[in-house]
């Protein structure tokens, strides 16, 4: 999530072609880690029957999360440029990102239990 988060920054701060390209490349890098993470987790969880299905599923899910995103960010255009837009995801994605290093640390006495299983 930190490189969408660097993406996200360099998008909104682009001055020119190649800054637009190489920021959405680290957003889309950054992003991808949690679209593995999902069809990794059907590997583990599912028999080979149903991965297909569920990868399709997965899909599915995402283009209908595309478009059902476009309609906030229509409003959001209301009282931003794309710019403010991308400085918003550069927002939510540190956040989450910063939340994920809270909730996942192995330091905590609570998580050593469940690694020494």
């Amino acid at each position: 999530m930190l490189f969408a988060a660097a993406g996200a920054l360099i998008f909104a701060t682009a001055g020119g072609t190649s800054g637009l390209i190489f920021g959405r490349a680290l957003i889309n890098l950054g992003t991808s880690g949690c679209l593995m993470a999902t069809f990794k987790t059907y590997v583990m969880w599912f028999t080979a029957e149903r991965i297909p299905l569920s990868n399709g599923l997965q899909m599915v899910a995402g283009g209908l999360g595309a478009m059902a995103g476009t309609a906030p960010i229509e409003y959001a255009m209301i009282f931003t440029d794309w710019r403010g837009v991308f400085y918003d995801y550069l927002s939510i994605s540190t956040k989450i990102q910063r939340h994920r290093q809270r909730a996942w640390n192995p330091r905590r006495p609570d998580r050593q239990i469940l690694a020494n299983l």
